[in-house]
């Protein structure tokens, strides 16, 4: 697997990693030995890049959603190796203050929820397709007038993907990979098979024209919806 420098202070891990919350929290039961499975598959296709938090379980220590204010002064007390945020076709706010300040500071960027909390892959039609105790049934995104606004919004990516021989996933993973190239994206999963779609976006080279129109069908601010519930948004980018 092709390998990315994960700031300025040393790191060097795969171009893909693979976010861990979802195999303890949030997106309902996932049975341990499928977890497990998941795991071991993303070793072997040369995955060296697990993420993981004390918000899952028991104590990890991170700097996730930040904003460039607190970039700023966390590295002056500590140079940071890497800040993680949600980013993706639907999430783009970080373009605007946050990604340049890493850039100008040498820190890595980690984009969580690459994949718009599952959204972009075009497998969620809505609620009844989310297990009951699923934290996205509350998330603005998936809900009412919403949902039906950014479904439309997945038909484009699911087009480009068509024309590429691809995935929605695989689509939307590289214009991430290509929009910002020294991120390491950490796309969750509790599937092997997804594990190994993922890292195969590795390999899907979108055109210009593609890059166009994904950037003007996905502008800042273009999905309907906040992408947390206001309690959440209210704690973020502090």
């Amino acid at each position: 697997m092709l390998r990315r420098a994960l700031g300025s202070q040393g790191a060097e891990v795969s171009a893909m990693g693979l976010g861990c919350m979802g195999m303890t929290f949030g997106y309902g039961p996932v049975a341990r030995e499928r977890a497990i499975a998941t795991i071991d598959r993303a070793l072997e296709l040369g995955v060296t890049f697990f993420d993981t938090s004390d918000h899952y379980g028991p104590e990890s220590l991170g700097l996730s959603e930040a904003s460039a204010d607190t970039i700023r002064r966390a590295h002056a007390v500590h140079p940071l190796t890497a800040v993680q945020s949600e980013y993706s076709l639907w999430s783009r706010d970080m373009e605007a203050e946050v990604i340049p300040t890493l850039h100008g500071l040498g820190i890595g960027f980690v984009p969580y929820s690459p994949l718009g909390r599952g959204f972009l892959t075009g497998s969620i039609s809505g609620p009844d397709d989310l297990a009951e105790n699923d934290f996205r049934r509350t998330n603005p995104r998936f809900q009412g007038d919403s949902l039906v606004r950014n479904r439309e919004l997945v038909g484009h990516v699911q087009r480009i993907a068509a024309d590429r021989g691809a995935t929605a996933a695989q689509v939307a993973l590289a214009w991430v990979l290509a929009s910002v190239p020294d991120a390491v994206p950490i796309p969750g999963t509790t599937r092997p098979e997804r594990v190994e779609q993922n890292a195969a976006a590795l390999d899907v080279e979108l055109t210009e024209e593609d890059r166009r129109l994904l950037d003007e069908t996905f502008p800042p601010g273009a999905a309907a919806g906040e992408r947390r519930p206001a309690p959440f948004m209210a704690t973020l980018n502090g």
